[in-house]
C-alpha cells in the first residue's frame, strides 16, 4: 500500500473500545519516519482549525492496509478504523 496517495486527504479516525465509538477528523500527511519507515500522520482538527497541542494518529504503512478504507460515512475521503471493531466496519 502506497501511503502517498492519502497525502492531503480528509480522514475520519474511528476508535472503538468497549462498545463505545469515538470519531476524530483530520488531514493526512505522508512522512518517511527514521524509525517507523513510511507513515501516515493524521493531524486532528476541529471546526475552525487545529486542536491545541496538535494531536495526531500515526499509522505505519504495513498496518494501514488493514484499517484504512475509502468511506465517506463521516464526511471525509477515507476512514481509519482502530480498535476492537476495526475489522467489522
Amino acid at each position: 500500500m502506497d501511503l502517498r496517495m492519502y497525502h492531503g486527504k480528509r480522514i475520519s479516525v474511528v476508535v472503538s473500545r468497549f462498545a463505545v465509538q469515538r470519531v476524530f477528523f483530520g488531514v493526512a500527511a505522508y512522512e518517511d519516519d527514521e524509525d517507523l519507515g513510511p507513515v501516515l500522520r493524521v493531524s486532528l482538527q476541529q471546526e475552525g482549525g487545529h486542536i491545541a497541542g496538535d494531536p495526531a494518529f500515526i499509522v505505519q504503512e504495513d498496518a494501514a492496509a488493514a484499517c484504512l478504507v475509502a468511506d465517506d460515512r463521516y464526511g471525509c475521503d477515507f476512514c481509519l478504523y482502530l480498535g476492537e471493531e476495526a475489522r467489522t466496519n
